[in-house]
């Protein structure tokens, strides 16, 4: 297989993006598939895809010329699970409104910002692969290129929600640090209804985080207290 190329993400490939991740993402995210609601594909959101092209922090990867890989990062604050939450109500589809919630149950309990003892971090919303391409390391490849451009863009800190039991695999092969996990039964109990029905591997959501810039630019393991 010829070697990935990867590059950041522009505003001319946001039609692209959109139409990669209808074909290749929504289709297969864990909590998507999962809801009750199995008629309803949730759809990409130019806007968000936009407000992360913007950072200079989307990336998409090549072989031989064809897009096999999405990694959609973006800035977060310490009040990301405000900001979801309020996404969350402008929603059209039951659906998607559902995952904002979810989304924002996850990272209050990840509390990333206040935690690390950063004023904002990296964050990677989306890592999706080429249906015909899976299997060949290129979320490995995306997530090595994304702590390079984030150490570039000096943020201090790289988090991740993995939906995705082998996003997770990932995340712990590169050292990241396990912030919290969240069982859908332990977000059931919370809401008090049932909205979703996980199968395996995907039975819960690990948030990590990895410091990135620190006084030797190395990686950096979390002491959590």
């Amino acid at each position: 297989m010829s070697e990935i190329v990867v590059r950041i993400a522009s505003e001319r490939d946001l039609k692209f993006i959109h139409e990669f991740l209808f074909d290749h993402f929504h289709n297969v995210e864990p909590i998507e598939v999962s809801h009750r609601i199995k008629h309803e594909k949730v759809q990409p959101n130019d806007d968000y895809l936009m407000s992360c092209i913007n950072c200079n922090t989307t990336l998409m990867g090549f072989i031989d010329g064809i897009l096999v890989g999405v990694l959609i990062a973006g800035t977060i604050l310490p009040n990301e699970h405000e900001r979801n939450l309020e996404a969350s109500k402008s929603m059209k589809h039951e659906k998607h409104a559902d995952v904002l919630r979810f989304l924002s149950y996850i990272d209050e309990k990840a509390n990333y910002c206040t935690r690390l003892d950063v004023p904002e971090a990296l964050h990677i919303h989306i890592v999706s692969v080429h249906r015909d391409y899976r299997g060949r390391g290129i979320a490995n490849s995306l997530f090595e290129y994304c702590i390079e451009n984030g150490k570039y863009l000096k943020y201090q800190a790289l988090t991740v929600d993995c939906t995705n039991y082998y996003t997770s695999k990932i995340a712990e092969q590169r050292d990241f640090s396990l912030m919290s996990t969240v069982t859908y039964d332990e977000y059931h109990e919370y809401i008090g209804e049932k909205l979703f029905e996980p199968s395996e591997p995907h039975m819960q959501i690990k948030s990590y985080a990895l410091l990135i810039n620190n006084q030797n630019n190395d990686n950096q393991r979390i002491i959590l207290r």
